[in-house]
């Protein structure tokens, strides 16, 4: 328990303030046998990633202890005692949580829908719509990024943003909350219309509804940077670190949600060219956080999304090299090795490949510029990173399909990329991949040119 408080609670949020697994899971961890024996599985699980040594005695001792009380948690919720529904709320964070630490994807979303599902169709108490309903609001976008691209379940409290909220805010958890929403709208919104950038439907009008959605959420954003511009006018000049990584955070979302908002019909890559002040903005705010690092070291594990995902958007889609070069060296800086689903040394060897299939830089050609765009028939349109498998030449690794321009229509690069260089271990060797982003591939105008 100790390892947890210490160590394990206050890296487990990444950016957000970690106020609920330092204070609110530890205080329930001593009148709760599920939370405590939950916390006891993930404080072993986090103890054995920063080992050097997964095959070690003690490392398999701890994987031990983590099941034993895995199962332990498990059947105190099958006992005859009803918990109320804020501890079994609880109790699903936290088993989503322990799944996140196995990078068990598919259970982890399993674990989400029934969570959001349970908090959708019932009437929960007031503290689990201050503490627990945010997280399960930002983990409310997994399955479009690491599953099917469908929702959750209907719970429109965790994707509509109170309109009190949306016009003023009190505080920079006010704010938070309210580009929670708002990111997920648009993430839900930028998936369903793939077959719009990479499929059949390309160069197709967008539908009414998803028009309407578009306008929606533009007001959304347009609202919030008004509400957040007025909230800041009103506050000291004066920032710790934490208190800055709370200004930085929404505004990193609020800066994504801008592009992928406006972009949902795009067909040609340059149109990301526009946004090459917001990918500035971008890095500028994250090497604003990372100038103000104490720690070398950073974090082996965060179960809720960090800059990971943020900055590797910004290394794929800004074209301007000296930006993307920037925001993949903060990758390196700033995110924990895994967050939430991400592996973050994955996106980091993905976002060079393109980089480097982009600028040329591994193609020879002395003539390409380092400081000019890239032309629109060279830029990768978008990637998937699939389940690890065995090439043919015997090399066990992931296979990543760069989806590429070709005439009017898309043809798929595939590469193995070996766990040694991904740094993932073999043992997960079948688990899914990241990214693994339903895109109807199989009505994909395209064809198929194999490494």
């Amino acid at each position: 328990m100790e390892f947890f408080c210490n160590v394990a609670a206050p890296s487990l949020s990444g950016p957000i303030d970690p106020y609920f697994w330092t204070h609110i899971v530890l205080q329930l961890a001593e009148l709760e046998p599920c939370v405590r024996h939950s916390v006891m599985t993930i404080s072993s699980l986090f103890e054995n990633r920063r080992s050097r040594d997964i095959s070690s005695a003690v490392a398999v001792q701890r994987n031990v202890v983590a099941l034993k009380h895995y199962n332990a948690a498990i059947r105190e919720l099958q006992g005859p005692r009803r918990l109320d529904l804020g501890l079994t709320l609880l109790t699903c964070l936290l088993f989503v949580c322990i799944e996140v630490l196995h990078a068990n994807g598919d259970i982890a979303i399993r674990h989400c829908y029934h969570g959001i599902n349970l908090m959708g169709t019932s009437d929960p108490p007031e503290w689990v719509i201050k503490l627990l309903m945010p997280i399960y609001r930002r983990l409310f976008v997994l399955p479009f990024y690491f599953g099917d691209s469908q929702p959750l379940a209907n719970c429109p409290a965790l994707t509509q943003p109170s309109p009190a909220i949306t016009s003023s805010f009190c505080s920079y958890f006010d704010a938070q909350v309210s580009i929670d929403a708002i990111y997920n709208m648009t993430i839900q919104m930028f998936r369903q219309t793939g077959e719009y950038r990479l499929g059949n439907m390309r160069y197709q009008p967008g539908p009414p509804e998803i028009l309407a959605e578009q306008k929606k959420i533009h007001q959304y954003l347009s609202q919030w940077k008004s509400a957040f511009e007025r909230f800041e006018s009103e506050m000291p000049n004066q920032f710790n670190q934490a208190a800055r990584t709370s200004r930085v955070w929404p505004l990193q979302m609020y800066h994504v949600c801008t592009v992928l908002s406006t972009v949902i019909f795009t067909t040609d890559e340059t149109d990301y060219d526009e946004f090459i002040p917001t990918f500035k903005e971008l890095v500028k705010g994250a090497g604003e956080l990372a100038g103000l690092r104490t720690r070398p070291t950073k974090s082996e594990f965060h179960f809720e999304m960090g800059f990971a995902p943020f900055l590797f958007f910004v290394a794929i889609k800004c074209r301007d090299f000296e930006t993307r070069m920037e925001g993949l060296r903060l990758m390196s800086v700033l995110c924990a090795a895994q967050e939430s689903l991400w592996n973050s040394h994955t996106l980091q060897v993905v976002a060079q490949r393109i980089i480097d299939l982009e600028h040329g830089i591994t193609t020879g050609e002395e003539s390409t510029s380092y400081y000019t765009l890239p032309d629109d028939n060279i830029r990768v349109r978008h990637f998937v990173v699939g389940p690890v498998k065995s090439g043919t030449d015997g090399l066990i690794g992931r296979e990543i399909s760069f989806y590429m321009p070709l005439d009017d229509g898309i043809y798929i690069k595939r590469e193995i990329f070996s766990m040694e260089r991904l740094r993932e271990p073999l043992d997960l060797q079948d688990s899914p991949g990241v990214f693994a982003v339903d895109l109807a591939t199989e009505t994909l105008l395209m064809t198929e040119l194999k490494n």
